[in-house]
C-alpha cells in the first residue's frame, strides 16, 4: 500500500516538475493533473505543417462530451502553445471538431466514437480521452488508472495517421500500444 502510495507520489512529481511553476505550485486534485496532462500532451506534440491558418492562431483544445475537469481547463486558457494563445472549445457535435488540435473525448461520447475518431484522422486532431479500449480502438491517448496512479497509454500508430510527433518526454512516460484501428498489440 504504502510503495503503491509513493509510486504515485513520485509519478506526480515528474509530471509537476514538468509544468510550469504557476501549475505546478497548486494543490493536485486528479481534474487538476488531468489538465495539467492535457497541457502537456499539448507542449511535447509536434503537428504538420498547415495545421494552423495564420502565424497567430491560436492553440485549439476541444473538449465533447461530459468531463470532470471542465473549470479546471482554465488554467490552460491562461497559458501559450507552441508560442500560441489557447482556445478551449466546447463541442456538441463531432462535424466541429475542424480547426481543434487536441481533444479531450468524454466517455459519454462512446456510441459516437467512431466518427469522432474519423474526423480527428481528417484534420490531424490528437485524440485523448479516459474510456476502456480507446487506444485500441484509434484514439491517440488514454488515461489509465492502476491501484492509486494515474497513467497514459499512447498509440503510436494513430498519431502517425493524424501526423502528430509526440516527444521522447511522452513516450518514455506512457504505455506504448502500436494499434491499427480494431488491432491490439501492447509493448
Amino acid at each position: 500500500m504504502l510503495k503503491a502510495a509513493l509510486a504515485g507520489t513520485a509519478a506526480l512529481g515528474v509530471l509537476l516538475a514538468l509544468m510550469p511553476a504557476p501549475v505546478a505550485a497548486q494543490s493536485a486534485s486528479e481534474d487538476q493533473l488531468k489538465v495539467a496532462f492535457l497541457y502537456n500532451f499539448a507542449r511535447f506534440s509536434q503537428w504538420p505543417d498547415g495545421s494552423f491558418t495564420h502565424e497567430d492562431s491560436p492553440f485549439v483544445l476541444g473538449v465533447i462530451g461530459t468531463v470532470s475537469f471542465a473549470e479546471a481547463l482554465e488554467v490552460i486558457q491562461q497559458k501559450s502553445i507552441h508560442g500560441r494563445p489557447v482556445e478551449i472549445r466546447v463541442l456538441d457535435e463531432p462535424t466541429q471538431l475542424e480547426g481543434c488540435h487536441l481533444l479531450f473525448v468524454g466517455a459519454s461520447e462512446k456510441a459516437r466514437l467512431p466518427e469522432i475518431l474519423q474526423l480527428a484522422r481528417e484534420w490531424n486532431v490528437l485524440t485523448v480521452a479516459e474510456m476502456r479500449d480507446f487506444a485500441s480502438s484509434g484514439g491517440v491517448i488514454n488515461f489509465t488508472r492502476k491501484a492509486r496512479k494515474v497513467g497514459f497509454q499512447i498509440n503510436v500508430a494513430a498519431a502517425k495517421q493524424i501526423g502528430v510527433k509526440l516527444g521522447s518526454e511522452l513516450l518514455k512516460r506512457a504505455e506504448i500500444l502500436n494499434t491499427s484501428v480494431g488491432q491490439d498489440s501492447a509493448r
